[in-house]
Protein backbone atom coordinates (compact mmCIF):
# COMPACT_ATOMS: atom_id res chain seq x y z
CA UNK A 1 0.00 0.00 0.00
CA UNK A 2 1.27 3.40 -1.23
CA UNK A 3 2.62 5.85 2.07
CA UNK A 4 0.30 8.68 1.76
CA UNK A 5 2.00 12.06 0.98
CA UNK A 6 1.22 14.88 3.44
CA UNK A 7 0.93 17.97 1.64
CA UNK A 8 0.86 21.54 3.15
CA UNK A 9 -2.85 21.93 2.22
CA UNK A 10 -3.26 19.04 5.19
CA UNK A 11 -1.24 20.27 7.87
CA UNK A 12 -2.09 21.93 10.66
CA UNK A 13 -1.43 25.93 11.48
CA UNK A 14 0.81 24.69 14.62
CA UNK A 15 2.74 22.62 11.49
CA UNK A 16 2.41 25.52 9.07
CA UNK A 17 4.20 27.89 11.66
CA UNK A 18 7.33 25.72 12.05
CA UNK A 19 7.34 25.88 8.20
CA UNK A 20 7.09 29.65 8.04
CA UNK A 21 9.50 30.20 10.69
CA UNK A 22 12.12 28.17 8.40
CA UNK A 23 10.97 30.72 5.15
CA UNK A 24 8.34 28.26 3.59
CA UNK A 25 6.33 30.37 1.15
CA UNK A 26 4.16 27.90 0.08
CA UNK A 27 3.20 27.58 4.51
CA UNK A 28 2.78 31.41 4.60
CA UNK A 29 0.27 31.33 1.53
CA UNK A 30 -1.53 28.45 3.24
CA UNK A 31 -1.75 30.59 6.45
CA UNK A 32 -2.94 33.23 4.33
CA UNK A 33 -5.60 31.56 2.54
CA UNK A 34 -6.94 29.96 5.75
CA UNK A 35 -7.36 32.84 7.75
CA UNK A 36 -7.52 35.83 5.23
CA UNK A 37 -11.37 36.15 5.25
CA UNK A 38 -11.71 36.01 8.96
CA UNK A 39 -9.63 38.11 9.43
CA UNK A 40 -11.17 40.27 6.58
CA UNK A 41 -14.78 39.94 7.86
CA UNK A 42 -13.64 40.99 11.31
CA UNK A 43 -12.05 44.21 10.28
CA UNK A 44 -14.64 45.23 7.80
CA UNK A 45 -17.14 44.79 10.46
CA UNK A 46 -15.27 47.09 12.61
CA UNK A 47 -13.79 49.77 10.34
CA UNK A 48 -16.93 49.66 7.40
CA UNK A 49 -14.19 50.62 4.44
CA UNK A 50 -13.54 47.59 2.53
CA UNK A 51 -10.72 49.12 0.64
CA UNK A 52 -9.24 50.03 4.25
CA UNK A 53 -10.26 46.59 5.97
CA UNK A 54 -8.20 44.94 2.93
CA UNK A 55 -4.94 46.89 3.43
CA UNK A 56 -4.96 46.64 7.11
CA UNK A 57 -4.99 42.42 6.85
CA UNK A 58 -2.61 42.73 4.10
CA UNK A 59 -0.35 44.85 6.25
CA UNK A 60 -0.39 42.16 8.99
CA UNK A 61 0.30 39.72 6.52
CA UNK A 62 3.42 41.55 5.29
CA UNK A 63 4.34 42.17 8.88
CA UNK A 64 4.12 38.98 9.68
CA UNK A 65 6.33 37.42 6.71
CA UNK A 66 9.07 39.77 6.81
CA UNK A 67 9.29 38.87 10.66
CA UNK A 68 9.18 34.92 10.18
CA UNK A 69 12.12 34.41 11.60
CA UNK A 70 11.21 35.94 14.83
CA UNK A 71 7.81 33.70 14.92
CA UNK A 72 8.93 31.86 18.11
CA UNK A 73 7.23 34.18 20.12
CA UNK A 74 4.16 33.81 18.73
CA UNK A 75 2.13 30.88 20.29
CA UNK A 76 -0.58 30.55 18.67
CA UNK A 77 -0.63 32.15 15.16
CA UNK A 78 -4.66 32.42 15.03
CA UNK A 79 -4.67 34.93 18.21
CA UNK A 80 -1.71 36.71 16.64
CA UNK A 81 -3.97 37.47 13.97
CA UNK A 82 -6.57 38.09 15.75
CA UNK A 83 -5.55 40.33 18.13
CA UNK A 84 -3.36 42.31 15.56
CA UNK A 85 -5.93 43.21 12.95
CA UNK A 86 -8.72 43.82 15.89
CA UNK A 87 -6.52 46.74 17.33
CA UNK A 88 -5.29 48.09 14.23
CA UNK A 89 -8.90 48.36 13.05
CA UNK A 90 -9.79 50.12 16.18
CA UNK A 91 -6.98 52.28 15.99
CA UNK A 92 -8.73 53.19 13.00
CA UNK A 93 -11.76 53.88 13.96
CA UNK A 94 -11.62 55.62 17.17
CA UNK A 95 -9.23 57.78 14.53
CA UNK A 96 -11.20 58.36 11.58
CA UNK A 97 -15.14 58.12 12.95
CA UNK A 98 -16.92 60.92 13.75
CA UNK A 99 -19.12 58.46 15.87
CA UNK A 100 -18.61 56.22 18.37
CA UNK A 101 -20.58 53.41 19.91
CA UNK A 102 -20.54 51.87 23.48
CA UNK A 103 -20.56 48.91 21.50
CA UNK A 104 -16.92 49.20 20.81
CA UNK A 105 -15.75 49.54 24.42
CA UNK A 106 -17.84 46.53 25.15
CA UNK A 107 -16.18 44.33 22.16
CA UNK A 108 -12.96 45.11 22.99
CA UNK A 109 -13.72 44.55 26.73
CA UNK A 110 -14.85 41.24 26.19
CA UNK A 111 -11.83 39.43 24.97
CA UNK A 112 -13.63 37.36 22.68
CA UNK A 113 -11.11 35.41 20.36
CA UNK A 114 -13.52 35.01 17.00
CA UNK A 115 -12.83 31.89 15.43
CA UNK A 116 -12.85 31.18 11.73
CA UNK A 117 -15.68 28.81 12.08
CA UNK A 118 -17.59 31.93 13.69
CA UNK A 119 -17.89 33.69 10.57
CA UNK A 120 -20.37 31.02 9.16
CA UNK A 121 -22.50 32.03 12.56
CA UNK A 122 -21.48 35.78 11.69
CA UNK A 123 -22.87 35.22 7.78
CA UNK A 124 -26.32 33.99 9.30
CA UNK A 125 -26.44 36.42 11.57
CA UNK A 126 -26.26 39.13 9.19
CA UNK A 127 -28.90 37.41 7.00
CA UNK A 128 -31.05 37.78 10.05
CA UNK A 129 -30.11 41.54 10.29
CA UNK A 130 -30.63 42.02 6.88
CA UNK A 131 -33.92 40.39 7.02
CA UNK A 132 -35.50 42.02 10.60
CA UNK A 133 -34.28 45.42 9.02
CA UNK A 134 -36.08 44.94 5.99
CA UNK A 135 -39.41 44.22 8.46
CA UNK A 136 -38.81 47.61 9.96
CA UNK A 137 -41.71 50.03 9.26
CA UNK A 138 -39.94 51.85 6.13
CA UNK A 139 -39.31 55.32 7.62
CA UNK A 140 -37.27 53.18 10.84
CA UNK A 141 -35.51 51.21 8.13
CA UNK A 142 -33.89 53.81 6.37
CA UNK A 143 -32.88 55.93 9.52
CA UNK A 144 -31.50 52.91 11.07
CA UNK A 145 -29.60 52.06 7.88
CA UNK A 146 -28.73 55.41 7.78
CA UNK A 147 -27.12 56.07 11.63
CA UNK A 148 -26.39 52.31 12.15
CA UNK A 149 -24.98 50.61 9.26
CA UNK A 150 -23.82 53.72 7.65
CA UNK A 151 -22.41 55.80 10.56
CA UNK A 152 -24.26 59.11 9.21
CA UNK A 153 -24.97 61.82 12.22
CA UNK A 154 -28.48 62.26 13.44
CA UNK A 155 -28.30 65.75 11.67
CA UNK A 156 -26.81 64.27 8.24
CA UNK A 157 -29.32 61.47 8.52
CA UNK A 158 -32.25 64.28 8.74
CA UNK A 159 -31.04 65.93 6.06
CA UNK A 160 -30.90 63.16 3.76
CA UNK A 161 -34.50 61.98 5.07
CA UNK A 162 -35.93 65.56 5.15
CA UNK A 163 -36.95 65.13 8.47
CA UNK A 164 -35.67 66.80 11.41
CA UNK A 165 -33.03 65.39 13.96
CA UNK A 166 -35.74 64.96 16.92
CA UNK A 167 -37.51 62.97 14.38
CA UNK A 168 -34.17 60.29 13.30
CA UNK A 169 -33.76 60.43 17.08
CA UNK A 170 -37.50 58.74 17.75
CA UNK A 171 -37.55 56.86 14.31
CA UNK A 172 -34.38 54.93 15.28
CA UNK A 173 -35.52 54.58 19.17
CA UNK A 174 -38.47 52.38 17.95
CA UNK A 175 -35.67 50.76 15.16
CA UNK A 176 -33.63 49.56 17.93
CA UNK A 177 -36.00 48.39 20.37
CA UNK A 178 -37.33 46.18 17.30
CA UNK A 179 -34.14 44.74 16.80
CA UNK A 180 -33.14 44.02 20.00
CA UNK A 181 -36.25 41.93 20.08
CA UNK A 182 -35.54 40.37 17.22
CA UNK A 183 -32.03 39.40 18.10
CA UNK A 184 -32.58 38.75 21.75
CA UNK A 185 -34.79 35.75 19.90
CA UNK A 186 -32.33 34.80 17.93
CA UNK A 187 -30.11 34.59 21.20
CA UNK A 188 -32.85 32.03 23.18
CA UNK A 189 -32.84 30.30 19.54
CA UNK A 190 -28.94 29.66 20.29
CA UNK A 191 -28.38 28.07 23.48
CA UNK A 192 -25.69 25.83 22.62
CA UNK A 193 -23.35 28.71 21.65
CA UNK A 194 -21.66 30.52 23.56
CA UNK A 195 -23.24 33.46 24.81
CA UNK A 196 -19.92 36.32 24.87
CA UNK A 197 -19.41 35.08 21.63
CA UNK A 198 -22.84 35.78 19.94
CA UNK A 199 -22.42 39.37 21.61
CA UNK A 200 -19.38 39.90 19.45
CA UNK A 201 -20.41 38.62 15.90
CA UNK A 202 -24.37 40.09 17.41
CA UNK A 203 -22.19 43.89 17.31
CA UNK A 204 -20.27 43.17 14.13
CA UNK A 205 -23.22 42.40 12.23
CA UNK A 206 -24.82 45.37 14.09
CA UNK A 207 -23.08 47.84 12.43
CA UNK A 208 -21.85 45.59 9.57
CA UNK A 209 -22.97 46.73 5.77
CA UNK A 210 -21.82 45.82 2.54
Amino acid sequence: MPRKVETLASKSVEELLEELKIGNQKAFEQIYHRFHKWLHTLSLAIVRNNEVAEEIVEDVFFELWEKRRECDQIKSIESYLYVTVKNRSLDYYRKHSKNHFVEIEELINLEVKISPEDIFLFEELKSYIDKSVSELPPKCAEVFRLVKLEGHSYKKAAELLSITPKTVENQLAIAVKRMVIALESYVNDNPKEDRNTLKALIFLCFIFSI
